[in-house]
């Protein structure tokens, strides 16, 4: 489909541990098309995670291919896999990974810095993002010193910052009491209606995976789609 942001075909992953492989996917296959939202939900183990590590070319697969906006991680050197990512996907995770030596602000600003852009304009960029999640009053904190809520809502602005085709999000809200995630989901609603982002989510919430434009389950190895 040419509106495809993502597209994973037939995709498999074994990892070679003891006597015998452990098999982890055994045939994926996905398309993620603009301003999609995609919820992923199954049991602890089945391999969720390690499909977003592959969607994101963090990781590579058996056999199969993961296209991202068109182009095959595959095909590309690590070098140019990072600098892809960079330009076309977003990662939040359920533990934030912000980096507590820089403040909000810079914790933001720093995918646009990774791919060279200048400081005035990453700063500028930052304050945006920072506003949209409501912690423009937050900018010089330190991100031990926010609450879990406002990391994750750091988190999402880094994410974003870059303005990505896709964001990959694993259990986003899995730390966060009901109130605030129900905060930081109508936050993604609200900028993937706005930039017309994708999202596929990795969550144990039934309940906002019901609101996503669709929901898959992953079992044995591949992907269901949950109707």
């Amino acid at each position: 489909m040419s509106d495809a942001v993502m597209l994973c075909r037939q995709v498999c992953k074994s990892y070679e541990e003891g006597p015998a492989p452990v098999v982890v996917l055994t045939g994926v296959d996905l398309t993620v098309t603009e301003g999609e939202m995609i919820a992923v939900i199954g049991s602890s183990g089945v391999g969720k995670s390690t499909l977003l590590q592959l969607l994101g070319g963090l990781d590579a697969p058996s056999s199969g291919e993961v296209l991202v906006c068109g182009q095959s991680m595959a095909t590309m050197s690590e070098k140019e896999r990072s600098h892809w990512r960079n330009q076309h996907i977003g990662f939040v995770y359920q533990f934030h990974h912000l980096l507590p030596e820089f403040d909000v602000c810079e914790n933001v600003m720093m995918p646009l810095l990774i791919r060279g852009g200048s400081h005035v304009t990453a700063k500028e960029k930052a304050l945006y993002y920072l506003e949209a999640v409501g912690l423009g009053h937050r900018l010089k904190h330190r991100t031990q010193e926010l609450s879990g809520g406002e990391r994750q809502r750091v988190a999402i602005a880094r994410a974003l910052v870059t303005e990505p085709a896709c964001v990959l999000a694993d259990e986003p809200t899995g730390n966060l009491d009901e109130h605030i995630s129900e905060q930081v989901f109508s936050l993604m609603c609200e900028l993937n209606q706005r930039l017309k982002t994708s999202f596929v989510v990795v969550t144990h919430n039934l309940a906002l995976a019901a609101r996503m434009s669709k929901a898959y389950v992953l079992q044995e190895g591949t992907l269901v789609e949950n109707v």
